[in-house]
């Protein structure tokens, strides 16, 4: 039968050195399996006539001289036979010596990843949605190593959710980087021991060759084991150095050597752990380490890296449930709800030091006081209140909480662990910052200063019916305010409707007093504003929105820097800021009490140009406005090229203070847009907190 296309036949590296033969006649063999007549001259004479595509597996996998020997082999096999092609498959530090062309396989990128789920879990039924986006940020960058995203969509489709212990990840990794010959297992384990030590001895620096071997035959390991970790690509040999080729493995490594230290020279050393964004290390430690003073130093060096560390440490966190049940019910108590005090203390001082006074109040009803705990808890539930510490009194009390004060309960089984202290602290700070946000209980500077105390004096003045306006001196506004001082205020069912304390007030006077003001500025009035959209002129229209779309973007950036600087840059909006809004404006809205506007944006270099230009229309506009273009002008400004809202519509409520849903809070509508950003931030900012133990 005649040929005209290549035969192609897959020949692995290790049996070719294991049959003994060269490479022709194994590759005879292999076609002579399956056509059994096919002399071996016959099939010489097929590849020398339309070739024959050969495809080489694991030539790491074989001894060194037999690679000299098979690439000699290759490389004659296609300079006598042009028509004939080889794919060799290796890993890198093994890769031969051919005038073929090279691939190395790169991390997967987000899209890679998706096509290997959809290769993975696609069951043919419908259209696979992906499910790898929800899995923790330490688990998403590690899938971008193909085996390791295998591995993890492989537990998820055995068990419905993604690996809670890291552990099983690395592990089977590990063995099979580590896989090569020799495969006793006295040559595994001294493999993986070597590999150990030279991951510890690489922190800082590679290692050379020479200090390698030094250091391995220091712990008794023949300095041949070098030889077969750089053979199986644990380690890559470049510039005369070694390193370990992957640092996350490397960071397992480093964890696992660290948990078996002394508990002395743990503590001593965990100051120096890195804590850098692309350090699995921290997390690793937080699942290896068994010592519960260790893991409470580690928590403490956490918060000096990113929040997201924080978080997937407490996701990944070592098992602790069974040193708890051993407890005595006080002990096992006082553990407890001391792990829940720092789980809301130390992040607290850490990440959002500014907001204290407003989450020891929203806790407590006192704003400057430390925190206590008094309660009881077992491995099924926990009871507890959190209250101002009196001086001298005790930080924790096991006992039976009694009112006044918030009485809290929480139920274990099911939801979450034994040791779920530290996550419950972290998820009540959760709550205060969101309380905060919701209640704008946050500090900024002048504008802020201003906007928001325009708009609780409307609402005093409409609710509680106390004489003063907007239209006040700050003399007048503060008179009427000062009786009022240690009042807090708490409107609505279950203190859901506004929240807060006349002593704010009074510290926005003095503030405003500090920037040289003497009243308050209601703006929307001073450029024109008068309840009647129809009567007004375009030139007023646009220089009232032109100042709402400036003040939005200042009392937005005054609050982030003020409360959140040490997340700024990684936000949403604060990075892409300042910008120029692009306003189409129809008034013909029912009622004419409304007007639509179909916004977008463009960055400006300076804070002076920061607002809005309005135009006109009877209608919006036909299509959606290229946000393509305010990319690249992110970029040509040197700002993250982020594009958040753009586009569509928004109904404008107007000035009155009262919400499209006819809710009067006073706000104006610059500062319900610049929270209604801060309310996206802190959503993302918390986005990847665990909310219990089965959630990975």
């Amino acid at each position: 039968r005649e040929h005209h296309k290549p035969v192609a036949i897959e020949a692995s590296l290790p049996d070719i050195e294991a049959s003994g033969v060269d490479l022709l006649p194994f590759l005879h063999q292999r076609l002579q399996a399956h056509i059994p007549g096919i002399m071996e001259q016959t099939f010489r004479d097929l590849v020398r006539t339309v070739g024959v595509t050969v495809i080489c597996d694991s030539m790491d996998r074989t001894s060194h001289a037999f690679q000299k020997r098979v690439t000699t082999a290759i490389s004659l096999l296609l300079r006598d036979y042009p028509l004939s092609q080889v794919f060799l498959f290796s890993r890198a530090d093994s890769r031969p010596v051919l005038a073929i062309p090279t691939l190395q396989l790169e991390p997967l990128s987000d899209a890679q990843r998706r096509e290997l789920e959809d290769v993975l879990l696609a069951d043919g039924s419908a259209k696979h949605y992906s499910i790898i986006g929800a899995a923790s940020p330490t688990l998403r960058s590690l899938c971008s190593i193909p085996l390791l995203l295998k591995l993890a969509l492989e537990y998820w489709q055995r068990h419905r959710e993604f690996p809670r212990d890291v552990d099983v990840l690395f592990r089977s990794w590990l063995e099979t980087v580590l896989e090569t010959e020799p495969s006793d297992t006295v040559s595994r384990y001294r493999r993986e021991q070597a590999l150990s030590l030279i991951a510890e001895a690489t922190v800082d620096a590679p290692l050379t060759g020479v200090a390698a071997i030094a250091l391995l035959k220091r712990h008794g390991i023949d300095e041949t084991v070098l030889n077969e970790l750089i053979r199986c690509n644990a380690v890559r040999e470049t510039d005369a150095v070694l390193d370990l080729q992957h640092d996350s493995l490397a960071d397992y490594l480093r964890a696992k050597m660290f948990a078996e230290k002394p508990v002395a020279e743990q503590l001593a050393a965990i100051p120096k752990v890195p804590t850098s964004p692309d350090s699995f290390l921290p997390v690793l430690l937080m699942a290896q380490m068994p010592d519960p003073g260790a893991r409470d130093s580690l928590w403490r060096h956490l918060i000096s890296g990113p929040i997201e560390t924080y978080f997937d440490a407490l996701r990944y966190r070592h098992d602790a449930s069974e040193e708890l049940r051993r407890l005595d019910p006080p002990a096992l108590s006082y553990r407890y709800m001391t792990d829940m005090l720092d789980g809301i203390e130390e992040p607290l001082e850490g990440y959002f030091p500014v907001l204290r006074p407003a989450i020891v109040e929203w806790l407590t009803d006192e704003r400057d006081k430390p925190l206590a705990i008094i309660g009881g808890a077992n491995p099924y539930s926990l009871y507890y209140k959190i209250h101002a510490q009196d001086p001298g009194a005790p930080r924790v009390v096991v006992g039976a909480p009694d009112f006044p004060g918030t009485i809290r309960g929480v139920n274990l089984e099911g939801r979450f662990r034994a040791d779920s202290a530290r996550l419950l602290g972290m998820s009540l700070l959760k709550e205060g910052v969101e309380e905060a946000v919701k209640t704008r209980n946050l500090d900024g500077r002048q504008e802020w200063a201003a906007e928001r105390l325009i708009g609780r004096v409307r609402y005093l003045a409409e609710s509680a019916k106390m004489p003063i306006s907007v239209n006040d001196d700050l003399d007048t506004v503060e008179k009427v305010l000062r009786p009022y001082t240690e009042v807090v205020l708490r409107d609505g069912p279950w203190g859901r409707g506004q929240q807060f304390s006349f002593r704010s007030l009074l510290d926005d006077i003095a503030k405003l007093r500090g920037a040289g003001l003497t009243a308050l500025n209601p703006w929307w009035s001073r450029l024109g504003w008068n309840d009647c959209i129809p009567c007004l002129s375009e030139g007023d229209f646009a220089r009232i929105l032109n100042e709402e779309y400036r003040r939005a973007q200042l009392i937005y950036t005054e609050i982030v820097e003020t409360c959140f600087p040490r997340f700024a840059k990684k936000m949403i909006w604060y990075p892409i800021l300042p910008l120029r809004w692009k306003l189409r404006v129809v008034r013909g809205t029912p009622l004419d009490r409304t007007f639509v506007i179909y916004p977008h944006w463009a960055p400006v270099k300076d804070w002076k140009d920061a607002g809005a230009d309005v135009t006109f229309a009877d209608r919006g506009p036909d299509r959606q406005p290229p946000w393509e273009e305010a990319r690249d002008a992110l970029v040509a400004l040197g700002r993250t090229p982020n594009v958040p809202h753009y586009g569509g519509f928004t109904t404008h409520a107007g000035y009155s203070g009262s919400q499209l849903t006819g809710h009067f809070s006073g706000a104006t509508p610059a500062e319900n847009e610049a929270f209604s950003w801060l309310k996206d931030e802190v959503e993302r900012l918390f986005k990847n907190l665990p909310s219990g133990d089965g959630s990975f």
